[in-house]
């Protein structure tokens, strides 16, 4: 079961239930999957939080990835995609607390 307190989300993918969760295993997925380092990763979501015309879907999409793996260890990109899809917007009001309990602020802390 998720704990939102952690910053786990529940959600559907193919009918079963999974927890979407950003471990250290999947922020070291993450930036293998991207090539690029946590803090540049970080420093893009900041930028789209202030400036909507630098939001990239495909890094939300990695995000969500990433946070599905720890579940589905076997999942793809376009799977998070689909995963998206079938959340319709509110995929936009979780993705906050995924990130803040995964890296903790913006700023560095863990949060933790």
């Amino acid at each position: 079961m998720a704990n939102p307190v952690r910053g786990e989300v529940e959600a559907e993918f193919r009918g079963k239930k999974i927890t979407l969760k950003l471990t250290m295993n999947a922020m070291c997925a993450l930036e293998d999957k991207t090539g690029r380092a946590l803090g540049e990763v970080l420093e893009d979501f900041e930028a789209m939080a202030t400036d909507p015309k630098r939001m990239v879907f495909k890094d939300f999409r990695v995000l969500f990835w990433a946070a599905m793996i720890e579940a589905l260890p076997d999942a793809t990109v376009e799977d998070a995609g689909e995963l998206m899809s079938t959340m319709d917007e509110s995929w936009m009001l979780v993705l906050p607390g995924i990130i803040q309990a995964g890296f903790g602020d913006m700023s560095g802390s863990t949060g933790k």
